[in-house]
This record gives C-alpha cells, structure tokens and sequence, in this order.
C-alpha cells in the first residue's frame, strides 16, 4: 500500500488552498498548503485517492500530479 496516497484539501472561500492533508505506506503524513512540498511527497505514488476528490479536490492541487 506505499504506491497510495490518501488525500483532503481544505480551501477558503475565496479559492486559496489552506491545508493539504495526506498519508502514505505505514502512515507517513503531510500537512502543509504547499504545492511544491505535497508535489514532493507524492513523487513515487501510483495513485491519489480522496473522498471527495474528483468534485473538489483535484480542482486545487492537478498541478501536483
């Protein structure tokens, strides 16, 4: 399960990415609103699953992948 990166942003109101939550493997996390650190982080993923991430998610960090 290391290739799998679960994910969930939080946005403003206004559009601004806020937090970008995400954990990997055996529980490697992320929480930062950086692009280019989570861009880092899911480097070597196979996929990126959220709840909610075709309807909002992707929307704020596609240029990540």
């Amino acid at each position: 399960m290391k290739n799998i990166v679960f994910v969930d942003t939080e946005v403003s109101s206004s559009g601004k990415v806020k937090d970008i939550g995400a954990v990997r493997g055996k529980g490697d996390v992320f929480h930062s609103a950086s692009k280019t650190e989570f861009t880092k982080f899911i480097k070597k993923s196979s996929f990126i699953i959220g709840h909610n991430i075709i309807n909002h998610d992707s929307k704020y960090i596609k240029d990540c992948f």
